[in-house]
């Protein structure tokens, strides 16, 4: 039968796989429909796909295999799981994101807390800095719901030098606790405090 053209070399040492190479991509998978070009796979073991399409393109693991990332031929520095957890600094990530500074610890993070894990073993912690001028030297962190995004905040106003702590609708009490998570203070909607009793 008549052959057809699948692969082209030029002249520049561009290789086409599937057509003609674009001038100047070395190795040039080429597709008509959508799925994987190129795959790279162990025998028994992880493979790894660059996926295009007419829509999403990307790269990652094919089987139930991490997507790790590493640089200098290293450790692996980030790891995105089967599950799509993504840790930094860590392999076995304990939240939707795991930061880790240090050697890792064995614990369990609070099923409530474990959308963000940050976890150091040397003093660490989160910066919020403001780098604007005027109105815009200010940072936030901003408690809320779907109906409400901006329910409580912690406001730290560099302009005006000021720290607030507090909510932002008006039914909405501060309570402060100790102890076993006992309350001990609570700051009402109508700035009444109780100490001891609720306000």
């Amino acid at each position: 039968g008549t052959g057809s053209e699948k692969m082209r070399l030029t002249q520049d040492g561009d290789l086409g796989i599937g057509g003609t190479p674009t001038a100047g991509y070395k190795l040039n998978a080429i597709s008509s429909t959508n799925g994987y070009t190129i795959v790279g796979e162990r025998t028994s073991g992880g493979k790894v796909g660059i996926y295009n399409s007419t829509g999403d393109n990307g790269i990652g693991t094919i089987n139930n295999y991490s997507m790790n990332f590493f640089t200098n031929n290293s450790a692996p520095q980030m790891t995105l799981n089967a599950a799509g957890n993504l840790g930094i600094g860590v392999s076995a990530p304990k939240g939707k994101l795991h930061i880790l500074n240090g050697t890792a610890a064995s614990y369990t993070p609070n099923s409530e807390a474990d959308t963000l894990v940050i976890e150091s073993a040397d003093p660490g912690g989160i910066s919020l800095i403001g780098t604007g001028s005027g109105g815009s030297a200010k940072t936030s962190l901003l408690f809320g719901t779907t109906s409400d995004v901006d329910m409580a905040k912690i406001v730290y106003d560099g302009n005006n030098s000021v720290l607030s702590i507090g909510t932002t609708t008006a039914s909405n009490t501060v309570a402060f606790t100790s102890g076993n998570g006992v309350e001990c203070m609570r700051l009402s909607a109508t700035q009444l405090v109780g100490i001891g009793l609720s306000a």
